[in-house]
């Protein structure tokens, strides 16, 4: 009887081991999707006084970097794969923020426009990735 008790608990402790791991993923929110309100409220003070953003560029920079890499750490947990579009759109949004360092005057505003415009098409692409219902 012995043997066949340790038999049984050898056999239950060989398939626990098999069963596959629980999605990590599954107990942990969105990171990014929380976020996006708060950006959209300072994208669309960005857009309504450009100025505003040169005056608090790295605030910005620090926002905008922490939700790009919530986005990834989020669409990474999913198990979405890389899509070059995607990375195109991430890799000048950041560019962006060079080109605006060395603007001023109305150069600084159109660039400030497109740079807004660019991290807005950023939040609907990981949504349309990450958000939606799959």
């Amino acid at each position: 009887m012995l043997n066949l008790s340790l038999a049984l608990t050898g056999i239950l402790a060989l398939a626990a081991c098999a069963a596959p791991a629980p999605d990590a993923s599954q107990g942990q929110s969105m990171k990014a999707a929380s976020m996006l309100p708060a950006m959209t409220r300072h994208l669309d003070s960005v857009a309504a006084a450009p100025g505003m953003l040169h005056a608090t560029m790295p605030d910005h920079e620090q926002r905008l970097h922490a939700l790009m890499a919530a986005m990834h750490d989020d669409m990474t947990h999913l198990g979405l794969p890389s899509d070059p579009a995607y990375e195109a759109l991430a890799d000048s949004t950041v560019a962006d923020l060079g080109f605006m360092e060395k603007a001023s005057g109305p150069e600084y505003d159109r660039l400030a426009a497109a740079h807004v415009e660019h991290v807005r098409r950023l939040m609907a692409a990981y949504e349309a990735k990450a958000v939606q219902p799959h």
